[in-house]
């Protein structure tokens, strides 16, 4: 079946985009809906991370955690961005400087990896143990299908400041989350007061490129703006309180087998834990091609990653999921060394 408002679907696929369901039974994805944001936090990334984009530097700068460049005159390529010629990261005293070097690697192989391909693909990454970090093709914005879900549970923590979740709302927020189902995320929406409750939420979490939609599946956004709502959900200087970020992590950890899928293809094999969500649609103005994102946090060893992978123009679902990890899989192969 096709997804539309109101499914559920993929490869066991739970909920699509619109708040619809979905098709098949292998890896999962979804849904639909909308936000913006005005005021800027001075939260974002953290003031002096460091995001090396193909060779070029990106300072975050306290207003708002936006990537300022460094330098220009970059080439264009199928991501939005310059491309440069790879290099071996040089053997450094500095494990900050080592780690910088490995992520403009790391960018450098999935442009390359991109290069050629008919679907667009942004990709954002910062190990918050460095502050070294990478993004390519971040110019416009991406539907988010359900990837919004855990923007949707992070504004209802806010909303609710000291008060707890009811019963009712954990139910709910742990069916959204952990099965990707849309009518759960449609009733949230609507208890954080839909756009305008989402756009004030985000205004906190520093998002400053996500535009809510009525039908919270068709969001907007970038992946640089999801790793400031994953920031969100991992600082303790944030405006989350503890015990609800721990809530966000241990419902991302909890999502079913089925679709956990996309950033965990960049996982080491020894001892790596993955919180994620995924989410994947068809998308109307792209003549019903598939759109597949995947945020989440890959914590091994002494690295710690927060990472957003945005992309669309997929003939089909199995396709896009395949884009989606496989350059996972090349970035973090490569970041690693």
């Amino acid at each position: 079946m096709v997804n539309r408002e109101g499914r559920i679907g993929g490869r066991g696929y739970a909920g699509n985009s619109r708040g619809t369901v979905g098709r098949r039974t292998t890896p999962s994805r979804h849904a639909r809906s909308g936000g913006g944001a005005s005021r800027r936090s001075l939260f974002g990334f953290g003031v002096l991370g460091m995001l090396a984009v193909a060779g070029v530097g990106y300072v975050l700068h306290e207003s708002g955690g936006l990537p300022a460049a460094a330098n220009a005159g970059r080439a264009r390529t199928a991501g939005g961005e310059g491309a440069t010629t790879a290099r071996t990261p040089s053997a450094s005293p500095d494990p900050a400087a080592e780690q910088r070097e490995r992520a403009v690697l790391a960018a450098e192989k999935v442009r390359e990896f991109t290069a050629g391909l008919p679907s667009r693909l942004s990709f954002a990454a910062v190990d918050q143990t460095t502050g070294a970090g990478f993004r390519i093709g971040d110019g416009p914005r991406f539907q988010t299908a359900s990837i919004v879900k855990v923007d949707i549970l992070a504004a209802l923590l806010l909303r609710r400041g000291d008060s707890a979740l009811t019963a009712a709302e954990r139910r709910s927020a742990e069916r959204m989350i952990t099965v990707s189902d849309n009518a759960s995320a449609t009733e949230l929406f609507g208890v954080i007061g839909g756009v305008s409750g989402l756009n004030r939420a985000n205004d906190d979490f520093g998002m400053t490129e996500t535009r809510p939609t009525p039908s919270w599946g068709t969001t907007t956004t970038t992946a640089a703006d999801q790793i400031r709502l994953l920031r969100t959900i991992v600082a303790e200087d944030g405006p989350l309180r503890p015990g609800d970020r721990g809530l966000v992590l241990e419902l991302m950890s909890q999502v079913v087998d089925g679709q956990r899928w996309g950033v965990s293809a960049g996982a080491g094999s020894t001892g790596a834990q993955v919180w994620l969500k995924n989410g994947w649609d068809t998308v109307d103005a792209h003549s019903g091609q598939w759109l597949v994102n995947s945020i989440g946090r890959i914590v091994e060893g002494d690295r710690d990653w927060l990472v957003a992978i945005l992309s669309d123009h997929h003939d089909t679902l199995d396709q896009g999921v395949a884009v989606v990890e496989q350059a996972a899989a090349i970035a973090f192969d490569a970041w690693r060394g």
